[in-house]
C-alpha cells in the first residue's frame, strides 16, 4: 500500500519541457505490489514560463496518489495494452470490426499515444489525437471511430484494474461535419438495363439488390433455406463478409421481405439449374465456396455497367435507387426503413433523394406570390 503521506512530486526541466516525478505503488505482472518512480510531461516551458504555474499543473497529475480511496493498480502503456485489447477483447466482435479497430490502433493511436501510460490519457492527450487526425485531412466520422476505440480500450483497462483515465467527451473539440457528397443511385431504368444485360446468376443477384434493397453482403449470403417460394418471402438472416458467412450487422437488419412475382419466377427458374454447395448459398464460386462481393463488383457489375454506358455506381446505388423509388411512390417512411433494414429512421435522409410533395407545393405557392406582386408592380408602372 502507498504511504499515507502527501506527495507533491519532483518538478524538473528537461530541455523545453517540464516533467514531474513521483513514487507510486503498482501491481507487477506477478501480482506483487512494488513501488516505482513514475514520470509525466507537465507541459512546455513556453506555455508554463514560471515554476509556480508548472507546479499547479503537476499537482493535477500527482493528485490521485493522495486520494483516500487510492489503491495500487497495474501500469501499462497504450501500445502494450492495445495488443492485449486486440487479442483478448476484439475476438468476440465481428471480423469487420476487428480489422477496423486493429487498423485504428496501428495507424492512428499507437504512433502518437503509444508511449503514454494509460493513466496519462487525459487532459490534452485525446485532443492531440483529434488534432493529428484532422491535420491529415481525415473526416469527422473517422475521428469519432478512432476516439470510440480509444475510449473502449480505456474502459476495459479500468475494469481490469489498470491505472487508466476515462475520456471526458465534454471538453473535446471535434471538427465540424464535412459537406456530404451527392449520393449516386441507379434509376429504375438503369437498374433494369444492368439486370437484363448480366449473365446468370448475377442477373438474379442484381435483381434482388435492386427490387428489395438488400446490402451486397446480404445478397451474396442468401441461402435456399431462407427463401420461401410458396409464401413469397425472403428471410434476411446472414451475410457474407470476404468469404465468411456471418450474422447480420444489427438486429434491425434481420427482416422478412416480400418477393415480387418477377423475383419468384427468376428464383424458381434458377433453382432448376443451381449447383448444390455445402452452405446452400444461391451464389458461390466454382468450388462451391462463399463468393466475395468485391469479385462480383469488379468482374461482373462494372464491366456490364461500362458496356451499357451507365455512369459509375456500385452495389449501394441499387439500394439508394430503391429507397428513392419507394419514397416517390408514397411509401410510409417506416415501411422504407423496415425494407432497407435501418435501425434509425434518419438514415432515410441519405437514401431517399425526394422532396415531399407538400413542401414542393408550398414553395410553388410562395414563389407565385412574389411573381404576382412583381407583375402587379410592373403593370402599375406601365399605366
Amino acid at each position: 500500500m502507498a504511504r499515507r503521506r502527501y506527495q507533491r512530486g519532483w518538478l524538473r526541466r528537461r530541455k523545453d519541457v517540464w516533467i514531474v516525478c513521483w513514487r507510486e505503488d503498482v501491481v507487477n505482472q506477478y501480482g506483487v505490489i512494488e513501488r516505482r518512480e513514475q514520470f509525466a510531461d507537465v507541459g512546455l516551458i513556453k506555455d508554463l514560463p514560471t515554476k509556480s504555474l508548472a507546479r499547479k499543473a503537476a499537482t493535477r497529475l500527482v493528485d490521485h496518489v493522495n486520494q483516500p480511496n487510492y489503491r495500487p493498480g497495474r501500469v501499462c502503456t497504450v501500445e502494450a495494452f492495445s495488443e492485449i485489447f486486440c487479442r483478448d477483447v476484439l475476438i468476440h466482435r465481428k471480423p469487420s470490426y476487428q480489422e477496423a479497430a486493429r487498423g485504428i490502433c496501428r495507424i492512428y493511436i499507437n504512433p502518437l499515444l503509444g508511449m503514454h501510460r494509460l493513466d496519462q490519457i487525459n487532459g490534452p492527450a485525446p485532443q492531440m489525437l483529434i488534432n493529428s487526425m484532422a491535420r491529415k485531412g481525415l473526416g469527422r466520422k473517422t475521428i469519432l471511430n478512432a476516439m470510440s476505440v480509444l475510449s473502449k480500450m480505456l474502459k476495459v483497462a479500468h475494469g481490469w484494474q489498470y491505472l487508466s483515465c476515462q475520456i471526458d467527451w465534454k471538453i473535446l473539440e471535434l471538427p465540424g461535419a464535412e459537406l456530404e457528397k451527392p449520393q449516386r443511385f441507379f434509376t429504375p431504368e438503369e437498374s433494369q438495363r444492368i439486370i437484363e444485360a448480366s449473365p446468370e446468376p448475377w442477373n438474379l443477384c442484381f435483381a434482388i439488390m435492386a427490387y428489395l434493397g438488400v446490402r451486397a453482403s446480404e445478397a451474396v449470403g442468401i441461402a435456399w433455406q431462407h427463401v420461401d417460394l410458396e409464401t413469397g418471402v425472403l428471410m434476411i438472416r446472414q451475410n457474407n463478409w470476404r468469404g465468411q458467412v456471418l450474422t447480420l450487422k444489427s438486429k434491425s437488419s434481420v427482416r422478412d421481405l416480400p418477393l415480387p412475382a418477377v423475383l419468384i419466377s427468376m428464383l424458381t427458374d434458377f433453382r432448376m439449374r443451381w449447383k448444390p454447395n455445402v452452405e446452400g448459398l444461391l451464389f458461390a464460386n466454382a468450388k462451391g465456396q462463399p463468393i466475395t462481393s468485391c469479385y462480383v463488383r469488379r468482374d461482373i457489375l462494372h464491366p456490364v455497367r461500362e458496356s451499357l454506358g451507365i455512369p459509375r455506381g456500385a452495389f449501394h446505388a441499387f439500394r439508394h435507387g430503391l429507397g428513392t423509388a419507394l419514397m416517390q411512390a408514397g411509401a410510409n417512411p417506416r415501411v422504407v426503413q423496415n425494407q432497407l433494414g435501418h435501425s434509425d429512421l434518419r438514415m432515410l435522409q441519405r437514401y431517399a433523394h425526394v422532396v415531399p410533395q407538400d413542401q414542393r407545393d408550398a414553395v410553388d405557392r410562395s414563389t407565385n406570390v412574389f411573381l404576382e406582386r412583381s407583375a402587379a408592380r410592373m403593370t402599375g408602372l406601365v399605366n
